[in-house]
């Protein structure tokens, strides 16, 4: 694909604290949808909103598995409210804004002149993808998961 520089992904990869097997997977969860409005000559390019929905997934059981074990005497509903306070766009953006991840996101130009870059949905879903990006072997898993069931059906 290569969309953006080698180097800068590999510089957010070490923000990251994490080694990507193919930096096309980084650079994939920082394609965003007006990207492609405007690049549709690109073949091959998809935008990050898939990897975005699993990521939402990946850490959101991350988060009430983590809350599970640290709080084991709250019922459901009070872990699902503390869940909401931690999983929300407020607090996915500003862990995005930490690592600079803004800079990075490819927009087309209307979003970048909009100040897309400091959109917080925007930011929070980028965040997401990125998490879906570096949890590959959940998306392993669930593949065989979801091919089991399949052959099953």
């Amino acid at each position: 694909m290569q969309l953006t520089n080698r180097k800068e992904l590999e510089k957010l990869a070490l923000r990251l604290s994490y080694n990507f097997n193919d930096i096309a997977t980084l650079e994939h969860a920082l394609v965003h949808r007006s990207f492609l409005n405007e690049k549709a000559e690109q073949e091959g390019v998809e935008s990050n909103e898939r990897m975005e929905f699993l990521g939402d997934a990946v850490l959101s059981v991350a988060i009430s598995h983590l809350l599970l074990n640290r709080f084991p005497d709250l019922n459901e509903g009070r872990l699902s409210k503390f869940r909401a306070k931690l999983v929300n766009e407020n607090t996915l953006a500003r862990l995005a804004m930490d690592i600079e991840l803004g800079k990075h996101i490819l927009l087309g130009k209307g979003e970048e002149l909009t100040g897309g870059r400091e959109k917080l949905s925007i930011l929070a879903d980028a965040y997401e993808a990125v998490i879906a990006g570096a949890d590959t072997g959940v998306v392993q898993d669930c593949a065989k998961v979801s091919a089991c069931c399949r052959n099953r059906a």
